[in-house]
């Protein structure tokens, strides 16, 4: 007796937790960004490394791809691109309760260093070409930061570019 109540207890049990389970999982949907850059038809190959929602103080990162159904806004996505910060801002998109919604994101290029390549067309081809000319470059980063480099060497060398 005492075990058959106990089976019956055990199924019981499960029954009302995978129940509530599968209600908590039908209240949220989620998001899948899909950033590139605005204009260029290549979709997804822009690494997303912050999302914001508007906070009371101002922006707020997130880090949730689950939301409950409705329309949401994204105050910002970013991404990196090479040495720029692609960036999108008020990116909405509506979620269904159970479902992955894919969001495009066209991004734009902020924030990107300036690199200006100092050659010598008479002297020859750069060293890093293959030519026997040791060219520089100086970079000027949005901060303000101005360095020369070689680009023969790479980061983390304080030469490299």
């Amino acid at each position: 007796m005492h075990r058959a109540r106990s089976v019956l207890v055990t199924a019981l049990a499960l029954t009302i937790l995978s129940s509530v389970a599968s209600v908590a999982h039908a209240q949220v949907g989620w998001v899948e960004l899909d950033p590139h850059l605005a204009g260029s038809s290549s979709v997804g190959f822009l690494p997303v490394s912050h999302t914001f929602v508007q906070g009371s103080n101002g922006l707020v990162e997130t880090f949730t791809d689950e939301f409950t159904p409705g329309t949401h806004t994204l105050a910002r996505v970013d991404a990196i691109a090479g040495d720029c910060r692609a960036s999108a801002d008020n990116v909405t998109f509506t979620v269904t309760a159970g479902k992955w919604t894919t969001v495009d994101v066209p991004m734009t290029l902020k924030d990107c260093n300036v690199n200006i390549n100092i050659t010598n067309p008479i002297g020859g081809t750069c060293a890093v070409a293959a030519g026997p000319m040791r060219c520089l470059q100086i970079v000027v980063s949005p901060g303000g930061q101005v360095r020369m480099c070689d680009p023969m060497f790479t980061f983390p060398d304080p030469q490299g570019c």
